[in-house]
């Protein structure tokens, strides 16, 4: 900007001295002396820094003597005073006024080139650059065109994507400009990857206009994009918030990814390139970079973004483009429905909310005869089977759940509930939780008056009072009484409400079987004295597993530490699988993008850091999912 002003602070002393000098009369205008007079004044105060003196005279010149013989001068000198004064509207005004009422002025020139300042300066990028175009087609004067040229190439380069160059060459018609304008749309194709299109852009250009004068610096950028083209390279698509509040997650996925790169390049003799875009949090940016690396030919999938609504926005451009979108962690419910294109490596809230209903509702044979054969069609089977009895089929029969009012907790705790109804199961209650909440008194009180409903309540304190005095029996505390009634709650809480959620849960005395998701996995938290004497043979889903005792594992982390300098963790385990099945791709020879979405659609049992993939006949969400018990004070992998 401060290179655009110093030139437009010489441009404007050199047309103020080229107007003064030259002669505007016209024979047919009548020449008056007055004119001349003021006319030097307005010169002479534009001369001196003095705008507002300079736009007074001049506009006083129009006013009071509309046509006489510095009339185009005049609107030329009041529209660059206007400019100085940084009053645009009014300059494009004036300028424009000179370039339709006296198309043949001298000054013609001067007004466009002048009119694209203005343009730029009010960020009207496509009318600014048009004006440069124009001049270094037009005008008459040679130093002027190739400063339109120079301001051209700079905008052009700086200042317009893609759709905005095509839109200019269907628009600009100057011999000159349209080259301008082609050579900048070839180098635009190839910053995207898209060389060949880049090369046609120019081959077509140059059989046109064989004898252009950019010929030499045309046929250089050609051969240069040729060679480019010929190279071995496959690029991977990388979109994530390196710039957004999750920067932190955003940056240890990229390590994960950058890792499983590494590996790779180091064993194969394909040269895997990414090309990462930060998305800074935003939809907008985001759609951008995700369109931008589609059109790179050379991108075979992209990985990202973090958050589900971010991925979702992307969804048509990976199916529009038929470019595999790999998901790392995004797990709303009907992600991967919006593109067949579209994979989840973490499981959706749906599947994971019904795996884990199945194993908090059907014993272990039955949970596994589950997982091989369809719901209605067990269940079909066990009806059928009239030696077989409740006892040996469930595990739990009632359940309760507890959840975070948010998408969340919503859509897998109805995952959860809708599975446990169709395995036979029965929900006696729901109960919510909004954000901040840290005392569930009156949600634990509603259980356990639900809990007391399901049997009989004066029975039960009769009994437990029958051998205490008529005062003990007015003292009794009815939350001595245990809930026995309900079998298993399902708590799909976060991490940070584990310190209050559970004490309060034992406070209740509701003597229930836990279930959870996946933010139990915390053993830091788990581990808090006030959490782990409440809490043993908790069950609950999660979609990775990291055994530290485990071989493969602690080679990965390893090797990761060597390479990254830090050690792996859960979102570095996500980003390096997301990558991985890319990869297995691509080492099994599928080198085009439908190819490679074809081989992710048949994997199956995939061992990736984090645990098993497998895409195969799931909607292309994983459905390799693990159910972990915390016993002893430790987590077990259960399934």
């Amino acid at each position: 900007m401060k290179t655009y002003r110093i030139l437009a602070f010489i441009l404007g002393l050199f047309l103020s001295i080229s107007v003064y000098a030259q002669k505007s009369f016209d024979g047919n205008v009548t020449y008056i002396p007055e004119v001349e007079t003021l006319f030097d004044q307005g010169v002479s105060a534009y001369q001196t820094g003095n705008y507002e003196r300079a736009r007074d005279v001049f506009a006083r010149l129009l006013n009071e003597y509309p046509e006489h013989q510095r009339i185009t001068a005049t609107y030329l000198m009041l529209g660059k005073s206007y400019f100085k004064l940084e009053k645009y509207g009014s300059a494009i005004t004036d300028l424009e006024k000179l370039i339709t009422n006296f198309p043949k002025s001298s000054y013609v020139d001067d007004a466009h080139f002048t009119l694209g300042y203005c343009y730029y300066q009010q960020e009207m990028y496509i009318d600014a650059v048009k004006e440069f175009l124009w001049v270094a087609d037009y005008a008459k004067n040679k130093t002027l065109q190739e400063k339109g040229r120079g301001y051209a190439f700079r905008m052009l380069d700086n200042h317009f994507e893609l759709s905005e160059l095509e839109q200019l060459q269907d628009e600009v018609t100057g011999k000159m400009g349209s080259a301008i304008v082609t050579l900048m749309l070839a180098r635009q194709w190839d910053k995207l990857g898209n060389e060949s299109r880049a090369v046609s852009l120019i081959e077509e250009y140059m059989r046109m206009h064989p004898d252009h004068k950019y010929k030499d610096l045309l046929n250089k950028y050609l051969e240069k994009t040729r060679s480019d083209q010929r190279s071995g390279e496959i690029k991977i698509g990388v979109l994530l918030p390196l710039s957004s509040e999750y920067k932190d997650e955003a940056q240890r996925i990229l390590n994960g990814i950058k890792f499983a790169v590494h590996q790779y390049n180091q064993k194969s003799k394909a040269d895997i390139r990414l090309i990462i875009k930060d998305t800074q949090g935003s939809i907008m940016t985001c759609i951008k970079a995700a369109r931008d690396l589609a059109l790179d030919e050379r991108v075979i999938g992209i990985i990202g973004e973090l958050e589900s609504e971010k991925t979702a926005s992307i969804a048509p451009i990976a199916e529009y483009n038929r470019i595999p979108l790999i998901a790392p962690v995004a797990s709303d419910n009907g992600l991967a429905a919006l593109s067949e294109f579209l994979f989840q490596i973490n499981g959706d809230l749906e599947q994971r909310g019904a795996l884990i209903a199945k194993y908090a509702t059907l014993n272990d044979m039955y949970f596994d005869m589950s997982l091989n054969q369809s719901v209605e069609s067990l269940m079909q089977s066990i009806r059928r089977d009239t030696s077989i009895t409740d006892s040996m089929v469930y595990r739990n029969k009632t359940f309760a759940t507890l959840a975070p009012a948010d998408n969340y907790g919503k859509e897998i705790t109805d995952s959860f509930t809708s599975m446990v109804d169709r395995l036979g199961g029965e929900i006696v209650a729901q109960k919510w939780y909004y954000e901040n909440t840290q005392d569930l008194a009156r949600q634990y009180k509603s259980l356990r008056d639900i809990g007391f409903a399901r049997t009989n309540k004066d029975s039960i304190i009769e009994a437990m009072t029958a051998d205490m005095t008529e005062y003990q029996k007015a003292r009794f505390d009815e939350d001595k009484i245990p809930i026995t009634t309900i079998d298993a709650i399902f708590m799909p809480i976060y991490t940070e409400e584990l310190k209050y959620v559970i004490p309060q849960f034992a406070y209740a005395n509701i003597k229930a079987t836990l279930f959870g998701g996946q933010y139990w996995y915390n053993m830091d938290e788990l581990r808090n004295r006030n959490v782990v004497a409440h809490v043993e043979n908790l069950v609950f889903e999660c979609d990775y597993f990291l055994e530290s005792y485990d071989a493969t594992f602690l080679k990965f982390r390893n090797d990761f530490r060597k390479v990254m300098n830090t050690s792996p963790g859960a979102m570095e385990c996500y980003g390096f699988d997301a990558t991985l099945v890319l990869l297995d791709a691509i080492d099994h020879d599928n080198l085009t993008r439908d190819a490679v979405r074809d081989y992710l659609n048949d994997m199956e049992n995939f061992e990736g850091i984090r645990g098993p993939i497998t895409f195969k006949n799931n909607r292309r969400v994983n459905t390799g999912q693990r159910i972990l018990m915390f016993t002893k004070n430790r987590f077990e992998l259960i399934h």
